[in-house]
């Protein structure tokens, strides 16, 4: 279907989707050509079909997609798969799931295949399935004023140089990074990024770059997302996204980058894709780690004692609800959920520690009860920079202050004395 949509992408007609509970099935793949010269392409996957008809006359295509009304995802077609894996940062048996759906979720083919012929409007859209390398740039503590105001400079010439990189049609000159630090900060907006209820993938700013080529090859880009606002105090984010570039042109941008980082003075380091995802069990072999609080005086202080412990912000990531299988006597627990009874997304601050070696969301319920859930960086857990004995390091901190914070129950016991 793509190289039937590819060749004339630039005719392609789009119908609002016609459903049809019964159908006759016809072959997996059948053509066939009426006498008027269009040709018809049958595409069936039993509970979905395509029909594309193309006209030879007019040189033009028109796709036309039957669902079956009762093909969906309902519980009876979704199964959860519930294990348990070893995790190398507790060095314990953890729970784990996994979910299979019978039905795949719909393809936003027809803005797939504009974006590929070169729509002016190349953002890419979740459910696209797009690939994407990250890096996060994680600040240093700064003993005087001087050494931010170094930090900022080098980011300063980072940003020019992005702004150079951009494709030249872009209309926007600059790319109005808010800069904050600690002198330009206010008491009122010190925490305002924490409140908002929005994904940090939502407010990045983006922009396409054209990969380099030769004179015979075809026209291919990338996608550059970068944090909104680069804060001396949180991390800085930035990814690069693409469809159907080639990898080894992809390698050498990105390699092109890397080198700049390091010319410019900044250390960006490989962040995983689960640090982004509402899925916490995107990478079915990498478990989370979680920590449960119970105790609302103790999860008060979390966020101050992970800060202590050389923690920053990362910003919010909505946080599928998933997880709460996997947590001992969950209904504990009261998150905000529908009148069906099923819970919402759920707005979670996340911390990294300054090494990277390990990312903290905090899930906090409607009585004030905390979830901790520890995402390692295994891009770059391995021997040689010893990142995974830091993150076995840093949890063992965290379990360890936990519980010495502190308890509310110690409190009632010493007023009934």
């Amino acid at each position: 279907m793509c190289l039937l949509i590819g060749r004339n992408a630039g005719k392609l007609q789009s119908r609002p989707l016609r459903r049809a509970e019964k159908f006759k099935r016809p072959l997996p793949s059948k053509e066939q050509e009426t006498s008027g010269g269009t040709k018809h392409h049958y595409l069936s996957m039993g509970h979905k079909i395509q029909v594309m008809n193309y006209d030879t006359s007019s040189d033009t295509i028109e796709i036309v997609v039957y669902n079956r009304k009762l093909a969906q995802n309902d519980r009876e077609n979704i199964h959860t798969y519930k294990f348990f894996l070893f995790s190398k940062v507790t060095q314990q048996y953890t729970a784990s799931i996994q979910t299979f759906k019978k039905y795949s979720e719909p393809y936003k083919w027809n803005r797939v295949d504009n974006l590929i012929c070169g729509e002016a409007d190349r953002t890419m859209d979740v459910g696209m399935r797009f690939r994407r390398v990250m890096f996060g740039l994680i600040p240093e503590t700064f003993e005087t004023s001087e050494d931010e105001e170094d930090y900022v400079s080098k980011f300063q010439k980072l940003l020019s140089y992005l702004e150079k990189l951009r494709d030249n049609d872009d209309s926007e000159l600059n790319l109005n990074v808010d800069i904050v630090t600690s002198k330009t900060k206010k008491q009122k907006n010190k925490r305002d990024f924490v409140k908002t209820r929005q994904d940090m993938t939502d407010t990045m700013i983006r922009f396409p770059v054209q990969l380099l080529r030769g004179k015979k090859d075809p026209f291919e880009w990338i996608e550059v997302a970068i944090s909104a606002t680069f804060d001396t105090s949180t991390s800085f984010r930035i990814m690069f996204n693409w469809l159907v570039a080639s990898s080894a042109k992809v390698d050498t941008q990105v390699q092109l980058l890397q080198r700049r980082f390091k010319n410019f003075g900044l250390e960006f380091i490989s962040f995983p894709q689960t640090t982004v995802s509402w899925d916490l069990f995107l990478h079915a072999l990498a478990v989370p780690t979680f920590i449960t609080v119970r105790d609302t005086k103790k999860a008060d202080a979390i966020e101050e004692t992970l800060l202590k412990l050389d923690f920053v912000h990362d910003g919010i990531t909505m946080t599928s609800p998933q997880f709460l299988e996997c947590i001992d006597n969950s209904e504990d627990f009261r998150f905000p959920h529908y009148r069906s009874g099923r819970v919402k997304a759920i707005p979670s601050p996340q911390f990294v520690h300054r090494s990277g070696a390990i990312f903290i969301r905090k899930l906090t319920d409607r009585e004030g009860k905390v979830i901790l859930a520890g995402i390692e960086n295994y891009r770059h857990a391995s021997v040689e920079n010893k990142f995974r004995q830091i993150a076995k390091s840093v949890i063992k901190k965290v379990l360890d202050l936990i519980e010495s914070l502190p308890s509310s129950k110690g409190e009632v016991e010493e007023e009934d004395q």
